[in-house]
């Protein structure tokens, strides 16, 4: 097996890793990192992104397919509940995690600058979770759970929307 040194690679080479890389953070993530979502009387939610493939690209951003396989950690263990496919519209303007049932396609937009009160932002927190993680990492979908609106100036997000909403799509 060849072995190169940092200084063998050309120069072009080393930028186009690196611009994968940052591109793909998502799919860089290890296998077993588990992103925790909402807490509850029953536990916390929790999530470990399986797979994310880009599907397709807009004029705003990137449409991922997904696999997700969802937890609930209580005291008496961690219990699995199961796997779900679904998608990410990764975008600095309009981000929202969409899923597909029964023939119809619905999508929560995220509002990363919301003004509802915190109680009504906290039932959002895993979709803020999963967004977030898919997009940009594990470690800032872990970062965005604890200060969503620090993390959207970060990344430069401009979305107006006060609050996440719900809506139905023709398809994904």
């Amino acid at each position: 097996m060849m072995r190169f040194s940092t200084q063998e690679i050309p120069v072009w080479l080393r930028l186009i890793l690196l611009v994968l890389l940052s591109i793909t953070p998502a799919l860089a993530q290890g296998p077993d990192e588990l992103i925790r979502g909402l807490c509850h009387k029953e536990g916390c939610d929790e999530f470990r992104l399986l797979a994310a493939e880009r599907v397709a690209e807009g004029a705003d951003g990137t449409l991922m397919r997904t696999q997700i396989q969802s937890f609930l950690a209580s005291p008496a263990g961690r219990q699995s509940l199961g796997e779900a496919m679904g998608y990410a519209y990764c975008s600095q303007t309009r981000p929202a995690i969409l899923a597909q049932r029964g023939g119809q396609t619905r999508a929560y937009m995220i509002a990363p600058f919301s003004t509802e009160p915190s109680w009504e932002k906290r039932k959002s927190q895993n979709f803020v979770a999963l967004y977030f993680t898919i997009c940009h990492g594990a470690e800032v979908g872990r970062q965005a759970v604890q200060d969503t609106q620090g993390i959207a100036l970060r990344l430069r997000y401009s979305v107006p929307a006060s609050a996440g909403r719900f809506v139905d799509l023709a398809r994904a």
